[in-house]
C-alpha cells in the first residue's frame, strides 16, 4: 500500500467518524427530544387528571356536606316538632286541668251556698221548733194548774195515790208474772249455756298440725351422701354457706339430717336439697342458682300466708312489713302447734264483742249464785226483763268509734265548714283502719 492510500485512507476514516459521531449525536438528541417531549406530555396529563380528580373530589365533598347539613337539618325539625308537639300536649294538659279545678271550685262554691241556705233554713227551724216548744210548756203548765184545781190535789199527792191504788191491784199479777219467769228461766239456762257453749267451740275450732321441728330429707341411696358432700367437701359447705344450716351426714341410712334455729332457714335447706337430689347436678354453681328461685318462692308463700290470715281475721289496712312477718309464723311451732294458726284463733277469740263477754260472765255468776240464793231469781227476772228487747248475739259487733261519733254529732247546729271538717276526719279513720 502506498502513502497516497494510506492517507486517503486516513481520511476517509476521520471523515467516516465524523460522520457517524454527528449522525449518532443527532439520533441521541432526536431520541432525548422525543423522551423530553413525552415525558412533559404524560407530566400534562398525570396534573390534567389530578386536576380533574381534586375537582371531583371537591365536587362530592360538598354534595355530601350539603347531604349531611340537609340530614341535620331534616333531624332538628324533626326534634323541634316533637317538641313543639309536646310543649301542645302539657299545654292542654295543663288546661285541662285548669278546667277541672274551675269545676270543682264552682262545685264547693254551690255546695257552701246551699249548706249556709241549708243552715239559715235550720236556725230558722230551730227557732221556730224553741218559740212552739215554749208555748206547749206554757199551755201544760196551765192544764196541770187546772187539773190540781179542780182535783184538789198537787201533782206529787196525785201520784203517790195512782201508784199505791196500781201496786194494790198488780201484786197478784207481778207474783203470778214472777213464777212463771222462774219456771222459763229455768228451763231455758241450759239451752242458753249449751249454745254459747256451741258457738264458742265452732268459733275457734281449727285443726292442729303437729310437725316436727328437725328437717330429715330421704335419699334414694347412700351413694347421694358423697355426692352431696362433694370432693373435698366443697358441696356441703357450699350448700351450708348458701342456706345458713347445719347438715349432718352420719350413719342413718338414706337419710340427711338439717339443724338450724331459724325454721325458715331449714325450710329453704330441705327444698334445696329435695331438687338437687331430683336433679342429680350437685355442684356449687347449680346450688347458687337454686337457692335464688327457693327464696324468691318461699317469700311469695310468706306474704301469701300472711295475706290469708289478715282476711280470715277481717283486719283491713295492715302494712305489708306486718303481712310478712304474720307469713313467716307460718313455719314456727310452739309445743307442736303452728304459731300462725294459733295466732288466728287468738285474733278470732279476741273479735268476741266485751259487751257480749261481759253479759255472759254475769249470767254464769247469777247462775253460780242460783244454788245460794233464791232471791237471785228476781234478779235474773229483772235482768231478763231487761234485755227482752236488747237481746244480741254472742258475735255482734258493738258500734264503733265512727257510729259513735256520727250519732254524738248534731248535725243541726254544724256550720258547712265544721261538717267538711268532720267528714274529712272521718274519712282518715276509715283509711287508717
Amino acid at each position: 500500500m502506498t502513502a497516497i492510500e494510506v492517507i486517503v485512507a486516513l481520511i476517509v476514516g476521520v471523515v467516516g467518524a465524523a460522520a457517524g459521531y454527528f449522525v449518532g449525536y443527532n439520533n441521541r438528541k432526536k431520541t432525548a427530544e422525543a423522551q423530553i417531549g413525552s415525558a412533559e406530555a404524560e407530566a400534562t396529563r398525570l396534573v390534567n387528571e389530578a386536576i380533574k380528580t381534586a375537582e371531583q373530589k371537591r365536587k362530592e365533598a360538598v354534595l355530601e356536606a350539603k347531604d349531611e347539613a340537609f340530614k341535620l337539618k331534616a333531624e332538628v325539625d324533626a326534634q323541634k316538632a316533637e317538641a313543639d308537639k309536646e310543649i301542645k300536649q302539657r299545654r292542654a294538659e295543663i288546661s285541662r286541668q285548669e278546667n277541672r279545678i274551675d269545676q270543682k271550685e264552682t262545685a264547693l262554691d254551690r255546695k257552701t251556698e246551699v249548706l249556709e241556705k241549708k243552715e239559715e233554713e235550720l236556725k230558722k227551724r230551730a227557732a221556730e221548733a224553741e218559740e212552739r216548744l215554749a208555748e206547749i210548756e206554757a199551755l201544760r203548765a196551765k192544764e196541770m194548774e187546772r187539773l190540781e184545781t179542780l182535783a184538789g190535789l198537787s201533782q206529787e199527792d196525785a201520784r203517790e195515790v195512782l201508784l199505791h191504788k196500781v201496786d194494790e191491784e198488780l201484786t197478784h199479777e207481778k207474783a203470778v208474772r214472777v213464777a212463771a219467769y222462774e219456771t222459763d228461766l229455768k228451763e231455758n239456762c241450759d239451752n242458753i249455756a249449751r249454745n254459747l257453749i256451741g258457738q264458742a267451740v265452732s268459733r275457734c275450732a281449727a285443726d292442729h298440725c303437729s310437725e316436727t321441728t328437725v328437717s330429715v330429707v330421704p335419699l334414694p341411696s347412700d351413694e347421694m351422701k358423697g355426692r352431696i358432700i362433694g370432693r373435698e367437701g366443697r358441696n356441703i359447705r357450699a350448700l351450708e354457706a348458701a342456706t345458713g344450716v347445719n347438715i349432718l351426714i352420719d350413719d342413718t341410712p338414706e337419710a340427711v339430717v338439717i339443724s338450724c334455729f331459724d325454721p325458715i332457714r331449714k325450710e329453704i335447706a330441705r327444698r334445696l336439697l329435695e331438687k338437687l337430689i331430683s336433679d342429680g347436678r350437685i355442684h356449687p354453681t347449680r346450688i347458687e342458682e337454686l337457692i335464688k328461685k327457693i327464696r324468691k318462692e318461699i317469700d311469695e308463700e310468706v306474704f301469701d300466708a300472711g295475706e290469708k290470715a289478715v282476711l280470715d281475721c277481717g283486719v283491713q289496712g295492715v302494712p305489708k312489713q306486718i303481712i310478712t312477718l304474720l307469713g313467716r309464723l307460718q313455719f314456727r311451732f310452739s309445743f307442736s302447734q303452728n304459731v300462725l294458726k294459733h295466732s288466728i284463733e287468738v285474733a278470732s277469740l279476741a273479735g268476741v264483742n266485751k259487751q257480749v263477754i261481759d253479759h255472759a260472765k254475769s249470767i254464769m255468776r247469777s247462775l253460780e249464785e242460783d244454788s245460794k240464793n233464791r232471791d237471785t231469781n228476781e234478779m235474773l227476772l229483772s235482768s231478763a226483763k231487761k234485755n227482752v228487747t236488747a237481746q244480741v248475739s254472742l258475735f255482734d259487733a258493738g258500734e264503733s268509734k265512727i257510729e259513735q261519733q256520727i250519732r254524738d254529732t248534731d248535725v243541726d247546729n254544724l256550720t258547712p265548714l265544721q261538717a267538711l271538717t268532720i267528714l274529712s276526719d272521718l274519712k282518715k279513720q276509715l283509711e287508717n283502719g
